[in-house]
This record gives structure tokens, sequence and C-alpha cells, in this order.
């Protein structure tokens, strides 16, 4: 089993593409080879991805099946942009856990969406 984080997909979201100058037409193409890279790296599923937050801003049908069509067993530390759905919602959605909180991960890591300053 291997872990991996990433944060930040905002699937679904058309304007990420502007805002952060993503290289991709519309949000349907961007998706697509977000899940493709995504597959490429993460094969077994065994392995763990964590998510730091902002997974989805489209509806709950589309976001079901990318979350579907991606391998591992996924976390998710709810950003900014996830909070307009219960942690719940997430769990029914798949995610094997779900944090509404930064964590401390292995005893050593600390995972969070938003920075944390000490």
């Amino acid at each position: 089993m291997t872990d991996f984080f990433i944060s930040d997909p905002h699937f679904g979201n058309t304007n990420i593409i502007d805002y952060e100058k993503r290289p991709f037409k519309n949000a349907d193409e961007m998706d697509a080879e977000m899940i493709r890279r995504w597959n490429k790296v993460v094969k077994s599923k065994h392995d763990r991805v964590v998510c730091l937050g902002d997974f989805s801003l489209t509806n709950a049908a589309k976001t079901k099946e990318i979350f579907d069509s991606l391998c591992g067993r996924k976390w998710i530390v709810l950003g900014n942009h996830d909070r307009d759905k219960s942690v719940t919602w997430w769990r029914r959605l798949g995610f094997e856990r779900v944090y509404d909180f930064p964590i401390i991960y292995k005893e050593f890591f600390i995972l969070s969406h938003e920075p944390i300053y000490l």
C-alpha cells in the first residue's frame, strides 16, 4: 500500500481553469485528464489517497461518477469549497474517512486544507 496526497482538484469547476490557468478547454476535458493521471499513479485498490480539500464543485451525480472512476481508498480533509455538504454526504459518496478539521497523520504530518501557522 502506498499513500498519495492531492489538494484542490476542483473537479467540475470551469472557473478554476481561468483562475489557475489550467491548460484545458472545459471542465469535462480537465476532469478526464485528472482522472487519467490519478489512475496512472494510483494503481492498487489498497493505495490510499488523501485529498486536502476542494474535491468537486459539480452536482452530486457527476461527483459520484468522478469518485467511482478514481482508483484507491480515498480520504478527505474538507476544504472551504466542500463545506456546503455534510460529513455524512461525503461518506455516502464513498470516502473512507472524512475530516472536518486538520489531522495529524502517522504521528508526524499535519494534513490541512488551510495553512497552519505555528
